[in-house]
């Protein structure tokens, strides 16, 4: 997930809701008509204003909060019952279902529940996410059928039970298939071997692998480490922190110190330590936007002539109100977006 969206007042870019929202054949007036939610329009809020109180998540005092929380909640219900459980589950959906009574707006839910159960139970036929490829023999892996075995294999999956260099394949794969299929959402860890986002914390990953070569045998690895440290520089690349992933990863492997559970309980994922600031972070303080998978450094794309984006896009992103072209550009279809990196050269962050 790249940070995981429990509700609407995290969807930063709208992305999710728009998603969503497109399920219902019919949108009810007064959800068309309602001002778009975020953090600080929902902070205020007492808990009683939600049906999760504790994560003060989907809040249901009013018909359109109601029905995009309930939106949200179908479509990550699968999910939310791997994380949390049923008793979860069932606590929130009974909320919902009283707010709604309340409001007098069931037959609305029950609508968008049918249509988003419809499309969570699409067989789309056998379909193997990801083929690897030995020189012994082809080994296809997580078939799926349905939506929501996409969100399952996505949940379930241990990367510790696949070769490091399968590992971004698997997850790029997943990350396509989510896609296709109107996943909005994926956990953090797929997000981070498929390269979207997070970015490294560089202070971070020197702290990390220092601490790390505390439980080295040879000194030849500890000297590989601190080679490592040593290269890490500010602004580095995300492909070269993959690589140092993978380097630290098989040097613990091949001392054996996963094979030792209380030790490689203190080894987590580095993958997982490594890329630590999120795409929300990053966005606030480097100033960039989400396109297509990829980040993009808002002062660069003002760069592009109108003519451009007009050609690529349809429009031109009004940069004037910059909250605006964030939200116009983080909804552009992949292949227009393409065409626009075809036509002008600009390039992602990392």
């Amino acid at each position: 997930m790249s940070q995981y969206k429990l509700d609407q007042s995290s969807d930063f870019s709208q992305r999710e809701l728009y998603q969503f929202l497109k399920i219902a054949s019919v949108l009810p007036d007064y959800v068309e008509k309602a001002a778009s939610d975020d953090e600080d329009t929902l902070a205020h809020l007492p808990k009683e204003a939600f049906a999760d109180e504790i994560n003060k998540a989907y809040p249901i005092n009013s018909p359109a909060r109601v029905y995009v929380s309930h939106s949200y909640f179908q479509n990550k219900k699968a999910s939310l019952g791997l994380k949390w459980g049923k008793s979860y589950t069932d606590k929130v959906e009974l909320k919902l279902q009283k707010a709604a009574a309340l409001f007098g707006i069931q037959d609305d839910l029950n609508a968008y529940a049918k249509e988003a159960q419809a499309s969570q139970d699409k067989d789309y036929g056998v379909k193997y996410i990801y083929t690897a490829i030995t020189k012994l023999a082809n080994f296809p892996l997580f078939p799926v059928r349905t939506k929501n075995d996409v969100i399952k294999v996505a949940n379930e999956l241990n990367f510790d039970m696949y070769p490091f260099e399968w590992r971004a394949g698997i997850a790029e794969s997943i990350l396509k298939e989510a896609e296709e299929r109107g996943v909005g959402e994926l956990p953090d860890l797929v997000c981070k071997y498929a390269g979207v986002g997070y970015f490294p914390d560089v202070p971070a990953i020197k702290e990390e692998i220092q601490r790390r070569s505390c439980k080295l045998k040879t000194a030849e690895s500890k000297q590989t480490y601190q080679v490592l440290i040593d290269n890490l520089t500010e602004g580095v690349d995300s492909e070269d922190v993959m690589k140092m992933a993978e380097i630290v990863y098989y040097t613990e492997k091949l001392e054996g110190l996963y094979a030792n559970p209380k030790v490689a309980a203190l080894l987590p994922d580095p993958v997982d330590k490594f890329f630590t600031i999120s795409y929300e972070k990053a966005a606030s303080t480097l100033n960039l936007v989400d396109i297509a998978g990829e980040s993009y450094h808002i002062d660069d794309l003002k760069k592009i002539s109108d003519d451009k984006y007009e050609q690529a896009l349809g429009f031109k992103p009004d940069f004037t109100n910059e909250k605006s072209a964030r939200e116009e550009l983080e909804t552009v279809p992949r292949s227009d977006f393409a065409l626009l990196k075809e036509l002008t050269g600009v390039q992602p962050v990392g």
